[in-house]
């Protein structure tokens, strides 16, 4: 029988369901909608098998991935550029085989596990100051047009801006 890989990907409602929260974590976390073994590492923090990672999961992301885990009774992982979902026994394989490897070969380029994990978090620490950069910039704005309604005597009252 083939794996489900080698079949036309179609997923149930609760799959497509697991595949879309596994893609806004890691979008949310990397600014990649599926960053490349993303699927390894979400499931590390679904099963506590986070030693030596730097990065982990909101405790409501964990268990709300754990819970549609269980509904569609497996993971969803990449096969090439398509995903796949794949039953909890097949999927629990394949994760154990990634554990054993030393390497990680991420768009033609070959990563050690200690190369892998620190692109990883250069990555979310750049992100995490691009947010800051722009949280700041917002208040800088925010700040500005408050002092340009004040200069031309404009103020809100109660939602409706009029001239003081």
């Amino acid at each position: 029988m083939p794996e489900p890989a080698d079949r036309p990907l179609q997923l149930t409602v609760e799959q497509a369901a697991l595949a879309l929260a596994m893609a806004e974590i890691s979008e949310a976390s990397f600014r990649s909608t599926w960053l490349p073994n993303v699927e390894y590492l979400l499931w590390s923090a679904v099963t506590g098998n986070t030693d030596g990672m730097r990065w982990a999961l909101r405790e409501e992301d964990v268990l709300r991935l754990q819970r549609l885990s269980e509904r569609c009774g497996g993971w969803i992982a990449r096969e090439g550029e398509s995903l796949c979902w794949l039953p909890a026994e097949g999927w629990e394989r394949r994760y154990a085989a990634h554990q054993e490897q030393r390497e990680v070969r991420i768009e033609g380029r070959l990563y050690s596990r200690e190369e892998y994990e620190a692109e990883l978090e250069a990555r979310r620490n750049g992100l995490q100051e691009a947010w800051a950069r722009e949280k700041k910039a917002r208040l800088e704005l925010a700040a500005a047009s408050w002092e340009l309604l004040a200069a031309l005597g404009l103020a809100e009252v109660g939602g409706v801006v009029s001239a003081s």
